[in-house]
């Protein structure tokens, strides 16, 4: 097994990886034809497409950073209302709300006066209608205490 191992690489050693002969040549001469005839047919017309599309696309990419600066300037400008809009409408609120406070106190300070006008002439009846009852009770109390002193001195005579 060693004799088979030692002559395969004889073998070996003795054998070129790459022979040079003419074929080389050949096969050089065949891919410069091929690379000149693909940048021919294929390569430039490629670019050339590509610069044309390039060219045409430029006045796309200008009208659209135009439209860009005319979009940022319409929301800046949309933004400024919104916000004026907003203080307005908080301003409306804040009026809207003091009407309605300075509405309730003066209904409320009405409506207590009124209150109180009630509460003066209900006393003021009291007053009255008291003073009529002491007058009412008056005379009455001097007849029951009439009539009460001659019972008694009769009960205390028949004693």
């Amino acid at each position: 097994m060693l004799d088979n191992a030692r002559a395969l690489g004889d073998e070996l050693l003795g054998a070129r990886l790459v022979d040079l002969d003419w074929s080389i040549v050949f096969m050089l001469g065949l891919f410069i034809v091929f690379a000149f005839l693909l940048t021919k047919l294929i390569t430039r017309p490629l670019m050339k497409s590509q610069e044309q599309r390039y060219v045409s696309m430029e006045g796309a990419r200008e009208a659209a950073s135009k439209a860009e600066i005319v979009a940022a300037e319409t929301q800046l400008a949309y933004e400024k209302q919104h916000t004026a809009a907003r203080q307005s409408a908080v301003e409306v609120r804040e009026q809207i709300r003091d009407a309605a406070i300075t509405s309730a106190r003066s209904t409320v300070d009405s409506v207590r006066a009124e209150v109180n006008a009630q509460i003066d002439t209900s006393n003021d009846e009291l007053v009255a209608s008291a003073a009529k009852a002491r007058a009412e009770m008056k005379s009455h109390v001097d007849e029951l205490s009439s009539a009460l002193a001659l019972k008694l001195v009769k009960a205390g005579g028949k004693a």
